[in-house]
């Protein structure tokens, strides 16, 4: 992979983007941070918010037009959020606590204000408060400007004087200036007289953008600049900032500051909560205010987060994941934190990016991530190691099989991909039995795809899996592929574009009525939702075997990994087996798959799970589960079974490892054997190495131990010899290796990480 790790793929994330309410809003004010206190009856906390947004939340709470109200999208399901009430019981129930003032050390530079309204006093107050001296001449006997004609006087001149205890300004009322030269003492000038007050020729080739006029030091703003009652308010706190810049930096080559616009979508699915109806004509109580807050959705995009395993594992969104990837694959430190369990836990799945709305896609930049810190040595072979060895056996002599087609002319080549052989040599047998029905021209490869390479990051091991599967494609003519396995198909999608294929379920025409009279979930895997082949193809199979079934996820984007996908299981078997626990838990109907790892996975832990194969194969039951060493005989059978059955040949005689070696092993033992990643291939070895040797040890009971390191791991057999077998009772395996006098030690060639190797 040509492309690394960018942390700056979050910049198309829209978590923590405005709420729809604060997004028309004219004070953007935090809604969120709003209605969690307002929701846990914090009722000071909840004013000092408003407070810090609307400078005069008094006058607010009276004179707001609700616009938020319009954009709620509870309005289409019950009743917008009651926003306003819950400002005006912010406000009563607070007891309405003046601001903060903080102790700063005062300014040399004086500025003035013309016009004492909503706009000018906003300015004013924001700017004292940083201990600039302020002067508001207003021409009036008082001030409050347009406040006055639009709320109760007596609660605008309370406001004001309340609020005003933020800073302290100087206010010259009945003053009225007439020319900026009566101001040349001032080190900066804020214009503010209100809806066709006088601009005093300052509009004209300013810069609006930071309120500046075409003056050095003269600013203006609110309602004189075209800014409605509330917006002025908004606007005079936000020329104070400009002003205070102007003031430190001697000049307007600034750049404005950034106002965030809103790329939420609104939810998809809301439950219906009716809106809290006050029994008092004094507005909400404390109990009926935190209720209505709790109908608020507290509106943020979460889509990726709630349909991904990972994420909520981990808890962490987007931003976060990519902050912790990045610091991972600093080269900067002596020893970075590489995140090595995180990183390898992603499933490689896809559905974070499926329920994106702007297609942001955390999976992909990990997988990149994933192949950087391979590159960097600094990923441990155990995460992927078991998944290797199982690569390479299906690319051995006795589990690959290339075959061009009997007739002399192959037009499809059957790929069924590694593990559906492994699961069951009947699918194989089936599956290849359909196939000829249909197209009598066609091939076979039992290979794999070369996934667990990709997932691994090793990308000179993966190029030679894709150019054995290329190489064989071209030396057969260049037929289509018939797949079975969803993720060959997302394989050859990525790196083998140029291979056309085609599902083995769009191929069979043929079929019996059959369902074992039962009705399924069907249990999309997460590979197909990027191909609507995939569900296409099974569903019409499924219409014409008239089987009844109901989609698990009606939307296959939403289809979920079922843990197989990237190899999370060495990495996090937590994550693992809660992602497990999940899928088989979403519905009681015995669930049907077209992608063999999610059967066997979902048979594995005792939910009823069949593969379309059973169905066609006519089967009564569905099959258990195989464990690890049974994938690995099964593999070898069904290429042996293709070999004799539709070629005529002999198909090998597998000789196993130190296969004089008899184990008897309990469904306890071969339980932790699952979960340890052991076969029996495996545990023969350190036995008859034991046996060979010498090397063990015994207790009084005649129970041996012995251990051997295989490549990453040791691993150890507790064993009792028992007329010509070796009866297991325990196994364990560690990531160590042991130096011992005596013991033959096969060293693994170290790949060391950048700050060893530099």
């Amino acid at each position: 992979m040509k492309d690394r790790f960018n942390s700056q793929y979050i910049r198309g994330c829209v978590r923590g983007d405005p709420p729809f309410c604060a997004d028309v809003c004219p004070f953007h004010t935090e809604i969120r941070d709003f209605i969690a206190k307002m929701n846990r009856g914090s009722f000071r906390g909840a004013y000092k918010i408003l407070q810090q947004a609307e400078v005069f939340p008094g006058i607010v709470a009276e004179i707001c037009d609700a616009r938020c109200s319009g954009v709620c999208p509870r309005k289409g399901v019950d009743q917008s959020v009651k926003l306003l009430e819950l400002e005006r019981a912010a406000v009563r129930l607070s007891g309405s606590p003046a601001p903060v003032k903080y102790n700063l050390p005062a300014k040399t530079q004086k500025v003035a204000v013309i016009g004492g309204g909503p706009c000018g006093l906003a300015f004013a107050i924001r700017l004292s408060a940083k201990n600039y001296a302020v002067t508001v001449f207003e021409k009036k006997d008082v001030t409050g400007g347009s406040f006055l004609a639009a709320a109760d006087p007596e609660l605008v001149v309370r406001e004001i004087k309340l609020q005003s205890k933020a800073g302290s300004y100087i206010a010259e009322c009945g003053r009225e200036i007439t020319s900026l030269r009566e101001l040349e003492d001032y080190d900066a000038v804020f214009v503010a007289t209100g809806e066709g007050g006088n601009d005093f020729g300052l509009a004209a080739g300013g810069r609006p953008d930071i309120h500046a006029g075409n003056r050095d030091g003269f600013f203006l703003g609110g309602q004189l600049t075209g800014c409605d009652i509330l917006e002025s308010i908004r606007d005079g706190a936000r020329a104070a900032v400009d002003v205070e810049k102007f003031l430190k930096l001697g000049t307007t080559l600034f750049d404005p500051e950034p106002e965030q616009k809103s790329r939420l979508v609104p939810p998809e699915r809301m439950e219906v909560m009716e809106a809290v109806e006050s029994v008092s004509d004094a507005g909400y109580t404390a109990e009926e205010a935190k209720q209505e807050a709790g109908r608020c959705l507290r509106c943020d995009c979460s889509r990726c987060y709630d349909a991904c395993d990972f994420m909520r594992y981990y808890r962490k969104y987007p931003s976060q994941l990519a902050t912790a990837v990045e610091f991972g694959l600093r080269l900067d430190v002596i020893e970075p934190k590489t995140n090595n369990r995180m990183v390898n836990a992603c499933s490689d799945c896809g559905t974070c990016v499926a329920v994106c709305p702007y297609g942001v896609d955390s999976g992909r930049e990990i997988m990149l991530a994933r192949h950087q810190m391979f590159e960097q040595a600094q990923l441990s072979d155990y995460y992927h190691g078991f998944l290797l060895k199982d690569m390479a056996h299906s690319m051995s002599e006795d589990a690959f099989l290339g075959k061009c087609s009997p007739t002399g002319k192959t037009e499809y080549i059957l790929f069924p991909g590694c593990q559906l052989t492994a699961s069951d040599p009947a699918y194989t047998e089936k599956a290849y039995e359909l196939l000829l029905q249909s197209k009598p021209d066609s091939g076979i490869l039992l290979s794999c795809c070369g996934a667990p390479a990709f997932w691994a990051g090793d990308e000179a091991l993966h190029e030679k899996m894709i150019e054995k599967i290329r190489n064989f494609w071209e030396e057969a003519g260049r037929p289509v592929f018939v797949l079975t396995c969803p993720s060959c198909g997302k394989q050859l999608e990525r790196f083998l574009p140029e291979i056309g294929w085609v599902t083995l379920w769009s191929l069979i025409e043929n079929v019996k009525v059959c369902g074992a009279g039962r009705t399924f979930a069907l249990a999309d895997p997460c590979a197909a939702k990027d191909d609507t082949r995939w569900r296409e193809d099974i569903t019409g199979l499924l219409d014409r075997m008239a089987a009844a079934y109901h989609p698990l996820h009606e939307n296959i984007r939403e289809a979920p990994c079922c843990s197989y996908g990237g190899d999370v299981e060495a990495a996090n078997p937590e994550l693992k087996e809660e992602i497990v626990q999940s899928r088989v838990t979403e519905s009681e109907l015995p669930y049907l798959c077209y992608c063999t790892n999610c059967r066997d996975i979902y048979a594995e832990r005792g939910k009823e799970a069949w593969h379309i194969l059973d169905l066609l194969l006519e089967r009564q039951a569905a099959p258990e589960a195989p464990d690890l060493t049974k994938r690995r005989r099964n593999r070898e059978r069904s290429a042996k079974m293709v070999q004799e059955k539709f070629f005529g040949m002999d198909g090998i005689d597998v000789k196993l490892p130190d296969q004089h070696i008899i184990l008897r092993i309990s469904g306890e033992i071969r339980e932790e054997m699952n979960r340890q990643r052991l076969t029996e291939d495996e545990l023969r070895s350190v036995i008859a190495y034991a046996e060979r040797t010498g090397l063990w040890l015994e207790d009084e009971d005649g129970l041996r131990i012995a251990h051997l390191q295989m490549g990453y791991i040791t691993v150890w057999a507790e064993y009792a010899p028992a007329k010509g077998e070796f009866l297991l009772k325990d196994i364990y395996s560690h990531r160590m290796e042991i130096e011992e006098r005596g013991r033959e030690i096969k060293r693994v060639k170290k790949r060391y990480p950048h700050y060893v190797r530099s």
